[in-house]
């Protein structure tokens, strides 16, 4: 990218700081994701960052890129944490630049995959209105998946749903799991995440 782009992103960021990111009216808009700009070119001393934004009780933040924090994870001040709309666990692509006590951003330019502006318009999870899965997850997605087309008929899941499978010892629970996690994955709209608890 060259130069001038890297100075009109510059200037695009200042000015929607300055202007409260957009007017107060926008806000009774449902919001919605931006795409994200191309990566501003580093100046002299900037760095690419990334990392989960961790948030102090005093405002200001670190991106971590372990679970454990590091003397070396990016800083971010409070104010931009204020203006920009950030919050706790946010997914963070910045550039920052070199101080005595380790790296400290600049430019914030995606967040979670998107676009940096009106993310202070984001609603709060705990605020939204729960509705019915619309969109249901083919378990029996081949002739062989026996246990997943059960599951279809009795028991359909669908994108958004929460669930629980409640059995005794040694009674297969694994094994739907395991059924379950396999046609997830063969959906290239969805993505799999699986956190084990408790396990030796």
């Amino acid at each position: 990218m060259s130069n001038g782009n890297s100075s009109a992103y510059r200037a695009a960021q200042s000015i929607d700081a300055i202007s409260g990111w957009r007017t107060q009216a926008r806000q009774v808009q449902a919001w919605h994701p931006e795409p994200a700009l191309p990566p501003p070119e580093p100046q002299p001393g900037e760095e690419p960052v990334f990392g989960y934004l961790s948030l102090n009780a005093k405002g200001f933040g670190h991106l971590r890129h372990q679970a454990a924090a590091g003397r070396q994870d990016p800083y971010l001040p409070a104010g931009l944490v204020r203006d920009m709309g950030l919050r706790e666990g946010d997914y963070v692509d910045a550039l920052a630049t070199r101080s005595d006590r380790g790296p400290v951003v600049t430019i914030v330019w995606r967040v979670n995959g998107h676009g940096v502006y009106d993310l202070r318009l984001r609603p709060n999870f705990e605020d939204l209105t729960a509705i019915h899965p619309e969109h249901q997850i083919t378990l029996g997605y081949r002739p062989d998946a026996i246990t997943g087309r059960v599951l279809d008929l009795i028991a359909p899941i669908g994108r958004g749903q929460r669930g629980l499978i409640v059995a005794p010892p040694q009674a297969g629970k694994t094994t739907v799991l395991e059924h379950i996690a396999q046609a997830v994955v063969v959906d290239p709209d969805l993505e799999l995440l699986v956190c084990l608890v408790g396990e030796r």
